[in-house]
């Protein structure tokens, strides 16, 4: 019976020590210290009404997330901070850092390397109105959306031996 009280005791206190992860506001746009002032005005706001200490923790819920704010885990902010997220987990960010290394003349297998795979794809004609003539190419795009804007990066792909990157853009700029 001693054996049975000590392991119970022991499960029951192993989850004692699991440290929860930090939360924190997040308003995209919002300074730390704009933050703070807002997290100080919905303080004063919860204290002014007479409640108990959830009741204010509510009350300044309820105002931080009525001015724009979400509470997020500090990992989650890392991933907010890096900017949108394409289908397959590319940031923003990510993308428009490593894009920097595309290079006329990659192949397909080396943007995936690099990007990962796109978002969609397609084919078309490129070249009409040149002196070399039309070609057939194909288009990776990697889409980012935000509430107000979607920015794509678009990869052109030639075919010579294999297919290979003619020209890249980002829309918009």
């Amino acid at each position: 019976m001693k054996i049975y009280i000590l392991i119970s005791t022991l499960v029951l206190l192993a989850g004692c020590g699991t440290p929860q992860p930090t939360k924190v506001w997040y308003k995209p746009g919002v300074t730390p210290e704009q933050t703070r002032q807002d997290l100080d005005t919905a303080r004063a706001y919860a204290r002014s009404e007479p409640t108990s200490f959830a009741g204010m923790v509510s009350y300044m819920n309820i105002y931080m997330g009525n001015h724009g704010y979400v509470l997020v885990t500090t990992n989650e902010l890392e991933k907010l901070k890096a900017g949108p997220l394409n289908s397959h987990g590319l940031s923003l960010k990510d993308a428009r850092e490593k894009s920097l290394a595309l290079n006329p003349g990659m192949t397909q297998n080396e943007v995936n390397n690099l990007l990962g795979k796109p978002d969609d794809t397609g084919a078309r004609t490129f070249g009409q109105k040149t002196k070399t003539g039309e070609w057939q190419g194909i288009q990776w795009f990697y889409q980012f959306e935000t509430d107000n804007s979607i920015t794509i990066l678009t990869i052109n792909f030639q075919q010579s031996d294999i297919w290979r990157i003619n020209s890249w853009d980002w829309y918009p700029n």
